[in-house]
């Protein structure tokens, strides 16, 4: 029985042996298609992408140009959309002001020059020095105030200088006023306005010393310092303000009070003025009463304004109202003073 069945198993594996040998070669065979069917895949795909390269830059010479003037109109359209904007909006209102009043105080100071007489004051300097007769006299030394003059200066020049730093500052801020900055139009936060304050009101209030009388030059100094000494405390309560989003802080009424302080001081020197010449005998011409009436009522009408701005009250609530408020002030301020001290001094 052994036997028998080991004969069979023989007979088997000699039977499965071919069929084994045969399904290898099929294998292979079909190994071999897909390894050919594979690169030929890769071949078409080779192709294909070949393809695309060769129709992009078929196509590139046309589409360039395209792409360049879509681009171009783009920036265009974005050009136009800014131009738009920039003469649309509240900052370019004031633009056109600052550079119609720049023109304006130019025009003036050309005037007040080409026309007004050659009148000069003496600009004198004040120092301590021993009073002879005086410590003679006194059987011990004095000392007094001497004055020595430095030079002369013309009132028309007086006049022009100011009008020029007016219309320096406007011009200034004609061209600093941008869509994307509008000083005194959406913040309401304005530098360049308390700057013309500062300098041309201190020139202005020179003048008014000249004219007054007040050769000294310290003291005219300490006149114009107290004068832009006021903007900019009102300039920084202003800040203050805008910081805390329009609410009166107590530093902000620090600050403003101080501003006032600031600005009437010299003012209490002319009235001081006024009041010894009504007293002892003096004089002072009637055009000068004008001026002191009528530029002390605009310069406090200037701090009435800026309380009305600061407290957002009525129209004053609108930034735009406002500056232009301030430059019609402004204004009405400098021509007035430049025109009566022409009429009353400088006419020929």
């Amino acid at each position: 029985m052994a036997k028998e069945t080991t004969k069979k198993r023989t007979k088997t594996t000699k039977k499965t042996a071919p069929q084994s040998a045969a399904a290898k070669a099929t294998a292979k065979a079909a190994a071999a298609k897909a390894a050919t069917a594979k690169s030929a895949v890769e071949d078409a795909q080779a192709a294909v992408k070949t393809a695309k390269r060769a129709v992009k830059a078929a196509e590139a010479p046309i589409v360039a140009p395209i792409e360049e003037k879509l681009s171009g109109a783009n920036v265009k359209a974005a050009s136009a959309k800014r131009a738009t904007k920039a003469t649309a909006g509240p900052s370019s209102t004031i633009k056109k002001l600052n550079y119609w009043l720049a023109f304006l105080y130019g025009a003036q100071a050309i005037a007040i020059v080409l026309l007004g007489n050659k009148i000069s004051v003496p600009i004198t300097a004040q120092y301590p020095a021993l009073d002879t007769l005086g410590s003679e006299a006194a059987g011990h030394q004095l000392v007094g105030g001497a004055f020595r003059h430095l030079f002369d200066m013309e009132l028309g020049w007086a006049v022009a200088t100011f009008l020029i730093v007016f219309a320096t500052i406007r011009y200034m801020a004609a061209r600093k006023t941008r869509v994307q900055d509008q000083p005194g139009t959406d913040r309401g936060v304005s530098a360049m306005r308390w700057m013309s304050f500062g300098l041309g009101g201190g020139v202005i209030v020179l003048t008014i010393a000249l004219l007054t009388g007040i050769y000294e030059i310290g003291t005219l100094l300490a006149l114009f310092a107290l004068t832009a000494m006021s903007a900019v405390l009102a300039f920084a309560a202003e800040v203050v303000i805008d910081r805390n989003k329009g609410m009166w802080t107590r530093m902000a009424r620090v600050l403003g009070n101080l501003s006032v302080v600031s600005l009437a001081l010299p003012w209490v020197v002319f009235a001081i003025a006024a009041i010894g010449t009504a007293l002892w005998n003096g004089h002072l011409p009637v055009y000068l009463y004008s001026i002191y009436g009528c530029v002390a009522l605009l310069f406090f009408g200037t701090v009435l304004a800026t309380y009305f701005y600061f407290a957002r009250q009525g129209r004053w609530a609108d930034p735009l109202y406002a500056e232009r408020s301030f430059m019609l002030l402004e204004l009405l301020t400098a021509s007035f003073l430049a025109w009566q001290v022409f009429a009353g001094v400088l006419h020929a």
